[in-house]
């Protein structure tokens, strides 16, 4: 091998080399970032003396109360008991819109209908604080047989 080829083969094998040492040195030095997988984790480290509280909504139903609890279930069927405040707000829809109970407390408290139920994460805790019903989907009924519908919404037979 002439001298020139010999020179530039040893040059590239001494900085290939020196690459991978450099390479696999630093990744032993290097320390991993901490992650956190855990929701309840995050809520502690994000809460910082800033908030008081945090806030989450369900969207599901009350499927059963025992005394000071209720058993929610969610969308995917996933239950769970949380306490209740004593002066829970309960909101019923009329007329297609939600009206708030007066008082406080369970007495209009449905089981297995739609709701959102809003909670506070306070103390590490959860607590059910309002449950909003939710209204019934309307439903489409069809023209009978036979009647077709004009341009302005006359109807012809």
């Amino acid at each position: 091998m002439p001298p020139l080829k010999l020179r530039t083969v040893l040059s590239v094998l001494f900085l290939g080399s020196a690459l991978a040492v450099g390479f696999f040195a630093g990744r032993l030095t290097s320390r991993p970032l901490k992650t956190t997988s855990s929701p309840l984790e995050m809520a502690t480290i994000n809460g910082a003396e800033l908030f008081d509280s945090q806030t989450a909504t369900i969207t599901g139903r009350v499927i059963k109360v025992t005394g000071e609890k209720l058993t929610i279930q969610d969308e995917q069927n996933q239950a769970a008991d949380f306490p209740v405040i004593s002066t829970v707000l309960i909101s019923k829809p009329v007329n297609g819109r939600p009206v708030a109970s007066q008082s406080g407390g369970l007495k209009n408290l449905e089981l297995n209908e739609d709701a959102l139920i809003n909670l506070v994460f306070k103390n590490g805790e959860y607590t059910i604080t309002a449950i909003t019903y939710l209204p019934p989907a309307p439903v489409f009924q069809a023209p009978p047989t036979g009647v077709t519908l004009s341009p302005p919404g006359q109807i012809k037979k």
